[in-house]
């Protein structure tokens, strides 16, 4: 009885996450860590599946920008701080595409 509430528990918790996401929703584990990814064109967000096995931590939100031929052209990070519930800038990498060469700057915010 307990195996089908915990498993009932997970499908409730990925099945908040997928209806919150247009795109794609999937799922990757990573030694004892599972990872839910939250896709559409514009923003990745990377949750934790909790030890309960019903509930997400928020981890890591991309945001990115595309050119009009579809390229990447500026991908955000922000890390979430769940002591403030917000998410901080983690770093900024800014593609410059060119006819024989392009060039990445990438910025860095330190956390405090």
């Amino acid at each position: 009885m307990k195996r089908s509430v915990l498993k009932s528990g997970l499908a409730a918790a990925i099945a908040t996450v997928m209806m919150s996401c247009t795109t794609a929703a999937h799922a990757q584990t990573t030694g004892n860590t599972k990872y839910i990814y939250c896709q559409d064109d514009t923003n990745t967000t990377v949750y934790t599946l909790n030890e309960d096995g019903k509930t997400l931590t928020r981890k890591v939100k991309y945001e990115y920008k595309r050119n009009e031929t579809g390229q990447v052209i500026e991908k955000k990070a922000y890390r979430w701080d769940a002591c403030r519930e917000i998410w901080k800038p983690a770093y900024l990498l800014t593609v410059t595409p060119g006819i024989s060469e392009t060039k990445l700057s990438y910025t860095e915010w330190n956390a405090k």
